[in-house]
């Protein structure tokens, strides 16, 4: 993070203050949490592997970790999302050199989630993970097709049905991410269903690498399907 950019995020902090995202305390810029819930904070930074993805999740889907992204996604709490984005900073840097990455995207919602919303968690969490790895943010992707909701539906097959064919690379940027890698964001792994069509369409567009990070991964017996 280029240090202009710390002494704004000071500045915004008298105005806009940053909260714990596990207890809503205040703390300073740039902590991952109030100095009581960095206690017991067990990063596990999980990696899951195929032959041609992989998704890094600093944390499991549980207790303050499953609370904090859920507040994040349904209870107004964008603000929370820088400090979550600097955890998987830490997870990521565990694996890469941000020197590796050309881009990060993130997934992108159906234009019904977002206007119910009103922002995209995954889009908030990819720009702080720009923020402080210093590599550019694009909107690379968009959903071109209507789907159901992911989280109500159980079956790991079902998921990838579901999704399937949902997303496509933004016009403008078909060619130039050929030859690139990519850091592709989400907010909860599950099976993998959605990362792996995002993913498709990037690699179907001569990325040369697409990495995806998310906050938590769930435990299931359902095989990750990246």
């Amino acid at each position: 993070m280029k240090w202009y950019h710390k002494i704004t995020d000071y500045i915004l902090h008298c105005f806009f203050p940053v909260r714990c995202p596990y207890c809503d305390e205040l703390i300073t810029p740039h902590l991952t949490a109030c100095e009581q819930c960095e206690k017991d904070i067990q990063p596990v930074n999980i990696f899951n592997r195929t032959d041609k993805m992989c998704c890094i999740s600093p944390f499991y889907y549980n207790g303050i970790y499953k609370k904090a992204i859920l507040d994040l996604k349904f209870k107004n709490r964008s603000d929370y999302a820088k400090t979550l984005s600097l955890s998987m900073t830490n997870a990521l840097k565990q694996y890469f050199d941000f020197s590796e990455f050309d881009y990060i995207t993130c997934v992108p919602p159906s234009k019904n989630s977002y206007h119910k919303r009103g922002y995209n968690q995954a889009e908030l969490l990819a720009k702080g993970l720009s923020l402080y790895t210093e590599i550019p943010f694009e909107h690379l992707l968009v959903k071109i097709k209507d789907t159901k909701v992911q989280h109500t539906i159980s079956d790991a097959q079902e998921r990838k049905q579901n999704i399937k064919n949902a997303f496509a690379v933004i016009t403008q940027y078909s060619d130039k991410i050929q030859d690139k890698t990519i850091l592709l964001v989400d907010d909860i792994l599950t099976t993998g269903a959605t990362l792996e069509e995002c993913g498709k369409e990037l690699y179907k567009n001569k990325a040369k690498n697409v990495i995806c990070i998310t906050y938590t991964f769930v435990e299931s017996k359902e095989k990750v399907i990246l």
